[in-house]
């Protein structure tokens, strides 16, 4: 349940940010892969809440380390792998969640 509303949160999100830059800009399927980059990393903040949450000891910092994290590793392998790097951050974040 965790999972399905963190994931929620960022490809809602993702897809606004989307939909308003292709009123901007041409579309472009980056578009989509910055869409489903975005569901890939939401399972890596949930597998970083769940870490957080079983440390008791400060754990907002936790929360926000983690989700800047799962976000700078997106980032990175969107750079690096171009638009496998999409498909990559989904396998890592299923990993992740599975993961246990």
């Amino acid at each position: 349940m965790l999972a399905l509303a963190v994931g929620g949160v960022y490809v809602v999100g993702a897809a606004i940010a989307a939909v308003a830059a292709a009123v901007v800009v041409e579309p472009t399927p980056w578009l989509v892969l910055a869409v489903v980059a975005a569901a890939g990393t939401s399972l890596v903040a949930t597998r970083m809440l769940v870490w957080a949450e079983r440390r008791s000891e400060r754990t907002a910092a936790r929360v926000v380390v983690g989700a800047v994290a799962a976000s700078a590793a997106c980032l990175l392998a969107l750079g690096v792998l171009g638009a496998s790097g999409a498909a990559a951050i989904v396998v890592v974040g299923v990993l992740a969640v599975v993961r246990e």
